[in-house]
């Protein structure tokens, strides 16, 4: 009798460990977060001076502000430096755009690996993005004219800026062959690179960033080349062709017009737009998510005196229904408690899960 007791409990002690086991491997797959509460979080950025580093800046801003939490600014040179970070939780937001958030989670385009722990937490603005610029007093005048001169090209801490500028080359015909590219690090060392001459054209970031903004001053200002050399008066005939190519190229990113902001006062020019970021990893509690996006949520109006890019942020767009990459759970469950998530926005979360699935098990 004895000895059946034993095997009793033996046996009672080994299903527990397997239930155990089994919910620790569904959490996995569920996408569970760390159990422990966080206090003090790090945002990563572009450099300072770029809008997205004051766009990191004035979230923590009001965090801080109105929760218990402690939010710290850092500056990278671009999210192909700090997206490792943010994959193995040292590092827990990240100011970011769509298609870099893309390429990090699926490790492609300047990420050598995937960030499978990465994920969407709220959707921000689509900012205004230039394309091409060189110097007022250039005899530059459309993209065309770039055939021949120095381009800043590489942009190894923010590939998308690379993208960005070939496929500005691409859309009148030209490719990297056609110019003298010369390479520099971030978006700022390309456009200070034109500053002091050692290039002839630099991609011009947004219009109303405050180192384009420097820059335009302190050259005199700044000449902005249409995007395919398409007048904005004349968008509706950009060529198809064209716009699919960056489309495909760069998901998420599609010609738009830009008027009278920043280095174009008076002006208008055509150029990209693409959904700026907040992402999270799954390393960080979704009690601290939930926490995190609450604060941003109900105090969105504070934002947007700070900077032109923070005027778009509130409820109605911080939530997408079908954003490129998952969601946090944190972020789900806030969306959940507001009414918002559907039955198509799960549909579509689990599908981009099943996407990334191979990447997942990959990384196990």
């Amino acid at each position: 009798m004895k000895r059946n007791y034993v095997l009793i409990v033996t046996m009672v002690f080994i299903a527990l460990v397997l239930v155990a086991c089994g919910q620790s491997s569904s959490t996995t797959e569920a996408e569970g977060s760390t159990s422990e509460m966080k206090d003090n979080l790090i945002i990563g950025t572009h450099p300072s001076g770029s809008s997205y580093h004051t766009t990191g800046s004035a979230v923590a801003n009001v965090v801080n502000e109105h929760s218990s939490l402690q939010v710290t600014v850092q500056p990278y040179e671009g999210p192909n430096a700090w997206m490792p970070l943010l994959n193995s939780g040292e590092i827990d937001m990240g100011v970011i755009s769509s298609p870099d958030l893309f390429w990090g989670i699926q490790g492609e385009y300047g990420h050598p690996e995937p960030h499978s722990n990465v994920r969407a937490f709220i959707v921000g603005n689509y900012p205004p993005t230039v394309g091409m610029v060189v110097k007022e007093d250039s005899d530059i005048m459309t993209t065309a004219d770039l055939k021949g001169k120095k381009v800043a090209t590489g942009y190894a801490g923010n590939h998308l800026i690379h993208l960005l500028s070939e496929y500005h080359l691409n859309s009148v015909g030209l490719t990297w062959d056609d110019v003298e590219p010369v390479p520099v690090t971030a978006a700022i060392d390309g456009l200070e690179a034109l500053r002091d001459g050692r290039v002839d054209a630099a991609l011009g970031l947004g219009p109303i960033s405050a180192v384009t903004m420097e820059v335009h001053s302190a050259v005199g200002g700044l000449r902005v080349l249409n995007l395919a050399d398409v007048e904005p008066e004349n968008i509706e005939d950009f060529p198809e062709d064209v716009a699919q190519k960056i489309g495909e190229g760069i998901p998420g990113v599609r010609p738009a017009v830009h008027e009278d902001m920043g280095i174009l006062e008076g002006k208008t020019a055509t150029g990209y737009e693409y959904p700026i970021m907040l992402a999270t990893t799954t390393k960080l509690n979704e009690e601290t998510v939930y926490k995190t996006l609450e604060a941003i949520w109900e105090n969105y109006e504070e934002l947007h005196s700070v900077h032109a890019w923070l005027e778009d942020w509130s409820p109605d767009t911080m939530f997408q229904e079908k954003p490129p990459v998952p969601y946090h759970p944190g972020s789900i469950q806030f969306f959940k408690d507001q009414g918002l998530w559907t039955e198509d926005a799960e549909k579509h979360h689990q599908e981009l899960l099943d996407a990334l699935r191979p990447v997942l098990d990959s990384n196990r």
